[in-house]
């Protein structure tokens, strides 16, 4: 029986190109998706979810098999930059977040490193609170300045100044100065004068950054500030000390427009790519030998430590129009094989491409998933 015309014409036409593109098609391996996203379910205040809508992110979640994950974002993230997950911390965010922003990851003079970010503390009636970069708009021609001054106060200490960015600054020290610092995101929104640093030598951080305020509060980048009416520059919030631990990525490439997981990709000789807007046409631009994706979506967890649920809430409904109903849309036609989310609150979801149709799993409105705060 003769082939049908148009089989045979297709067969004729096939030139080994396009036979050697289908057959690398075919051999493609599956992808399977990480995504770090710290803040996506909270914690908000109670009640405060009853009239959330995120189609997409509800189907995800309703249909994943569900685990136990106490770990916080800057754990987790590491975590997936090592052998295995069991790594104890203080991790070196200002190391890996050095190497994205100044150095080479062969770079060995850095000594010991801490983040110095440029922050403002206001006396409020709850404490002294702190507000950093994003609402301070530094210019680079006022951090390089304060920076200069900063330096030529602290050099005889043999410590140095170094700016990463306008709002991420980079103390350099000899050696490990032995102390406990909080971690930035965590100190937003807090009473900060029960949170300075500790230590062996605690007491005489403290003076030095004493010193340095009284500095920033007479620098003419301040005065200019205040006339102006934006707020001042007053103070440096020393944290992201610690250890960088064997490095070995478990991933193929990281998507994301975090500079920690930046500088950790780097450090571990992992691929790295700024993370689209959107995911609609993002699978386009992974290799087709890659199975296992990174993803890092940050600015939940801002908004959430400085009280912005409105903010919060506005970027998740970003986040399902752009990224879930895409993602969804990858896992329903194959083209991705499993996601796995970790919101860092308590639990980690993976849903994979044979659990959509575990329709006994019925869809849980956000507010059944979502962390809220306790009292």
């Amino acid at each position: 029986m003769p082939l049908h015309k148009g089989v045979a014409a297709h067969k004729l036409c096939a030139t080994p190109q396009s036979r050697a593109k289908r057959a690398t098609t075919i051999s493609a391996p599956q992808k399977n998706l990480t995504l770090l996203i710290p803040g996506l379910l909270g914690p908000i205040p109670p009640h405060g979810g009853a009239h959330f809508e995120l189609p997409k992110l509800e189907s995800l979640l309703s249909r994943s098999v569900v685990c136990t994950n106490h770990h916080d974002a800057t754990h987790n993230l590491f975590a997936c930059f090592t052998p295995s997950r069991n790594i104890t911390p203080p991790f070196s965010v200002a190391q890996a977040a050095y190497v994205a922003d100044v150095s080479s990851p062969s770079d060995n003079e850095v000594g010991y490193l801490l983040r110095a970010d440029p922050v403002h503390l206001r006396p409020e009636i709850t404490g002294l609170h702190l507000y950093e970069m994003q609402l301070l708009n530094i210019e680079r021609e006022e951090a390089e300045a304060l920076i200069e001054s900063i330096n030529e106060l602290i050099t005889p200490t043999g410590m140095s100044l170094e700016m990463g960015t306008e709002g991420r600054w980079y103390l350099k020290l000899a050696e490990d100065p032995k102390l406990n610092c909080m971690a930035l995101e965590e100190a937003i929104g807090c009473d900060v004068s029960q949170h300075l640093p500790k230590g062996e030598g605690g007491a005489q951080w403290n003076q030095w950054l004493n010193e340095i305020q009284m500095l920033l509060h007479t620098h003419p980048v301040n005065q200019q500030r205040q006339l102006t009416g934006r707020a001042e520059i007053n103070s440096l919030w020393l944290w992201g000390g610690g250890q960088l631990p064997e490095l070995s990525s478990h991933f193929d490439e990281v998507w994301s427009n975090s500079v920690v997981a930046e500088g950790l990709a780097r450090l571990s000789a992992t691929a790295h790519h700024d993370l689209p807007q959107r995911g609609d046409n993002w699978l386009d631009g992974v290799d087709t030998s890659s199975s296992k994706i990174l993803l890092v979506i940050e600015g939940l967890e801002s908004a959430l430590a400085y009280g912005d649920f409105e903010s919060w809430y506005s970027q998740l409904q970003i986040l399902d129009r752009n990224w879930f109903a895409a993602l969804q849309s990858l896992l329903e036609s194959g083209a991705v094989e499993s996601i796995q989310l970790l919101p860092c609150s308590g639990s980690e979801y993976r849903i994979t491409r044979s659990d959509r149709w575990k329709l006994w799993r019925r869809k849980k409105p956000i507010v059944d998933l979502i962390n809220y705060l306790r009292d």
